[in-house]
């Protein structure tokens, strides 16, 4: 993942454990995800995965889903 500082395996790696039912495996990965959202383009190797056919379907979706969440999280609705 370039100016990210961090690859899209470890990208897709830690969407994948953001899903396991280890609470400190997930926790872990939820605090790496958490800690590169903020890096400039840090949603454009998020939706490659999701649009990857290569990739797992688990991490596709979880990809999307932490997009949808990330738009939630950082959407500034319009003064109108």
């Amino acid at each position: 993942m370039s100016g990210a500082g961090a690859s899209q395996e470890s990208l897709a790696r830690s969407l994948q454990q953001s899903l396991s039912a280890n609470a400190q495996e997930r926790n872990q990965a939820e605090g790496f995800l958490k800690s590169i959202e903020s890096t400039a383009g840090f949603v454009v190797p998020l939706l490659q995965l999701v649009n990857s056919e290569a990739a797992d379907p688990t991490v596709r979706f979880a990809a999307a889903l932490y997009f949808k969440n990330f738009v939630k999280r950082h959407w500034a609705p319009s003064e109108d």
